[in-house]
């Protein structure tokens, strides 16, 4: 998946569990695997309410081309970051 530039993994929130984000979740290891996907400019995880802040700052820190990114339903929007 070297040349992916687009990727949805967006959700319906309901189908998430409530509590508290677990650092080793699926989608958390996968954001923090820095070297995949090099050249995603378009990413949309929202209703993925178990994203860590840590895991998705890596991930942006590491994904400099990227020019979208969707949040919608989740709790990372507020992040300091995104002010």
């Amino acid at each position: 998946l070297q040349r992916l530039e687009y990727l949805d993994i967006s959700r319906d929130p309901s189908s998430n569990s409530v509590g508290r984000i677990d650092p080793n979740s699926e989608i958390n290891l996968f954001l923090r695997q820095f070297y995949c996907l090099p050249r995603l400019k378009q990413f949309d995880l929202s209703g993925h309410n178990n994203v860590s802040s840590s895991s998705l700052q890596t991930f942006l820190i590491h994904h400099r081309s990227l020019q979208f990114l969707g949040l919608f339903l989740t709790e990372e929007k507020y992040l300091p970051c995104f002010h």
